[in-house]
């Protein structure tokens, strides 16, 4: 069921312990830009790259995704590297101008995979979901206030894409009002726009 959910409707899977962290401030951008192997500084609000932290040695320390969200930039990692690049970060708070915060706990992560993520996604927002690779917009779902980023998770883009919502700064009970969505989509508990869009299971990730 997992599988066909994903190859043709929609497969809802749960990545909140993914760390996510949050860099503002004066001179975040230009903090940052000096330790990934992407370039942040001209990166515009609504868009994200995929880049590396390297240690002392040149080798990779984390792989990350790092969103301009218009406010501050959103870096997804890896859940195990997650406590070693914060503390990483924390050290150049004081003397860099810009303010680091994990948000992991905060915001839930959750995929929504295959070929109608974005219908079932426009039906919850009722806003047009962009198709580009690494894109980040800002929509509600039950009052929750939540970012979706783009991108594709394999080779073949025209093959599965997902949509990344990451429920902001919202209460345990917000998070699973979004969740519960979701949810009550992909069993045609809400009517949406697509009818293949309700063909979705939700896969626990192993983290």
């Amino acid at each position: 069921a997992e599988y066909e959910a994903i190859r043709h409707g929609v497969a809802v899977i749960d990545l909140s312990p993914a760390g996510k962290l949050e860099v503002s401030g004066k001179n975040a951008v230009q903090f940052i830009n000096g330790l990934v192997t992407n370039e942040v500084k001209n990166l515009p609000a609504g868009d994200g790259v995929q880049a590396a932290f390297l240690d002392t040695h040149g080798k990779v320390s984390a792989l990350c995704r790092i969103y301009n969200t218009g406010h501050h930039l959103l870096l997804q990692l890896d859940a195990a590297r997650r406590e070693k690049i914060y503390k990483n970060l924390s050290r150049f708070v004081l003397a860099g101008e810009f303010f680091l915060t994990d948000v992991t706990e905060q915001q839930a992560l959750i995929s929504l995979q295959g070929l109608q993520s974005a219908a079932l996604i426009e039906s919850l927002t009722g806003q047009t979901i962009s198709g580009e690779d690494s894109k980040i917009s800002e929509g509600t779902i039950t009052d929750t206030s939540v970012l979706i980023a783009t991108h594709s998770r394999c080779a073949n883009q025209g093959l599965i894409y997902s949509w990344q919502l990451n429920p902001r700064r919202s209460s345990g009970r917000r998070s699973s009002q979004a969740v519960r969505s979701l949810a009550r989509a992909r069993s045609g508990g809400r009517r949406l726009k697509s009818p293949a869009s309700k063909r979705a299971c939700r896969v626990k990730a192993q983290m």
